[in-house]
């Protein structure tokens, strides 16, 4: 298998695509191998749900249309999903957009494969579409420093919000983007400026959550900003002020697992949370704080029963 393809996440893959109520799945990826890969992974592993796989390009929206409708319960894999992106094919990408409760209804599953540097345009592009996505992974060569965006990048985003301040999507959009520069900073050692990057995106992130409280999208940004901020001081030795972050973190994700209690992906996300509590309690000298956070990280990813 190659080394790109890491398999804790192939096998959540597989534990989410055996459940049938997730719909739409996005792999961010940047090696041209990846996709045949994982196909054939998923065939060899996924062997009581039918696969089929769906090239978009060149095709109008009704023989789209009626091939997902052929589908039924299947899953779909669509190796070339950027496709739709193109200029030219604005208005195919606005209709299959516009069909997102067509899509919700139905058992089939959504595989889609996207181009991590094409990442950025899909609540952009698609936004009805996005925010139905059930699950996001991303394989790419350089995982961690690439998954981010460029200085540029960031600078285009900033001017778009600052034209339209009123967009949620490029708010959102704009405290994703410090947050992957951020990654890119601390992949690269230079915490300290990840730190100011991430502090940027925790605040737009918390400024969207308290005015959409019920948005669950905004609210998964506040857990995830703030594990983020937990990481950074932790690796700074400010040890009370990650435990603050933690904390904070470990109790958003607490809701959002009691609000979805069989979406496996925010109970693997709270288990990681209970375990960086456990770690930072450790560094703080807590050994009890620490073996209990550890012991509810461990009943949630199974390893305990």
């Amino acid at each position: 298998m190659n080394e790109l393809l890491n398999t804790d996440q192939l096998n959540l893959l597989v534990r989410a695509l055996r459940q049938k109520s997730f719909h739409f799945i996005i792999v961010g990826y940047d090696h041209p191998d990846i996709y045949t890969e994982m196909s054939v992974w998923l065939h060899e592993h996924l062997p009581d749900r039918q696969i089929r796989q769906l090239s978009v390009s060149g095709k109008s929206f009704q023989e789209i249309r009626n091939l997902l409708i052929e589908a039924d319960h299947d899953v779909v894999i669509i190796p070339d999903f950027d496709w739709f992106f193109k200029a030219d094919n604005a208005g195919i990408c606005v209709a299959f957009n516009q069909h997102r409760d067509f899509f919700a209804r139905r058992k089939m599953t959504l595989l889609c494969f996207i181009q991590s540097l094409n990442f950025r345009l899909l609540p952009l592009k698609m936004p009805d579409l996005w925010s139905l996505r059930s699950l996001e992974l991303e394989f790419t060569q350089f995982q961690q420093a690439e998954s981010g965006v460029s200085a540029s990048e960031l600078g285009e985003i900033r001017k778009l919000y600052a034209e339209h301040p009123d967009n949620l999507l490029f708010k959102h959009e704009l405290a994703v983007s410090y947050s992957k520069l951020g990654d890119n900073y601390f992949f690269v050692g230079n915490i300290d400026y990840a730190l100011t990057l991430y502090e940027q995106s925790d605040k737009l992130m918390k400024e969207l959550h308290k005015d959409f409280p019920d948005n669950l999208f905004f609210k998964y940004g506040v857990a995830t900003s703030c594990e983020k901020l937990g990481d950074t001081h932790a690796k700074l030795a400010h040890n009370d002020t990650a435990l603050s972050y933690f904390e904070q973190s470990t109790q958003v994700r607490k809701e959002l697992h009691e609000m979805s209690p069989n979406d496996i992906s925010l109970q693997n996300g709270l288990a990681i949370s209970y375990e960086k509590l456990g770690q930072i309690h450790s560094d703080l000298g807590n050994p009890d704080k620490a073996f209990l956070f550890c012991e509810h990280s461990a009943r949630l990813s199974g390893s305990i029963e």
